[in-house]
C-alpha cells in the first residue's frame, strides 16, 4: 500500500467512527421527551395515596394515614385530589368504599346476603348515613341493588 493509500484509509475510518457515534448518539437523544413537565410533589404525592386507597381494599382510611403514606401535607393531597378529581379527599374515600359496596350487593345472593353485613366490611357502621349516601351516589337504596337481578 503507498503512503497515499493509507492515509485514505484511515481518514476513511476516522470518518465511519465519527458517522457511528454521531448516529448512536441521535438515536440515544430521540429516546428522551423533548418536553417532560417536571414531576410535581402533589402529582407524586397523589399517585401515592391512590395506590394506598386500592391497596387498603375498602377499609376506612383516614386523612392523617393517607398523608403520612404519601409523605406529604393535607393541603397538598387536598390541592391535588381537588385539581384531579373534582372532590376532596375524604369525599372520594368515600365514593371509593361505595363503589365497593355496590359491586359486592350486585355480585351477592338476595336470599342470603345482607346489606348491612356487606356496608360493615367496608367500615359503614351508621346505616342511616350509609343509606343516604349511596342513594345519592346510585340514586337507588343498598337494598334495592341487592335484590336487582344484573
Amino acid at each position: 500500500m503507498s503512503t497515499e493509500t493509507n492515509r485514505n484509509f484511515l481518514f476513511l475510518k476516522q470518518i465511519e467512527q465519527e458517522i457511528a457515534t454521531r448516529v448512536i448518539s441521535l438515536i440515544v437523544e430521540s429516546g428522551a421527551p423533548v418536553n417532560r413537565k417536571p414531576v410535581r410533589k402533589r402529582d407524586k404525592a397523589l399517585k401515592t395515596a391512590e395506590s394506598y386507597i386500592f391497596e387498603s381494599s375498602g377499609a376506612v382510611i383516614t386523612i392523617p394515614e393517607l398523608c403520612l403514606a404519601s409523605n406529604a401535607s393535607q393541603r397538598t393531597l387536598e390541592y391535588a385530589f381537588r385539581e384531579r378529581y373534582g372532590c376532596t379527599l375524604k369525599a372520594y374515600t368515600l365514593i371509593y368504599r361505595l363503589n365497593n359496596v355496590h359491586k359486592q350487593l350486585r355480585q351477592a345472593e338476595p336470599g342470603t346476603a345482607r346489606v348491612s353485613g356487606i356496608a360493615q366490611q367496608y367500615g359503614f357502621w351508621h346505616m342511616g348515613q350509609f343509606s343516604a349516601d349511596y342513594k345519592k351516589l346510585f340514586t337507588m337504596l343498598p337494598s334495592a341493588t341487592l335484590k336487582r337481578k344484573i
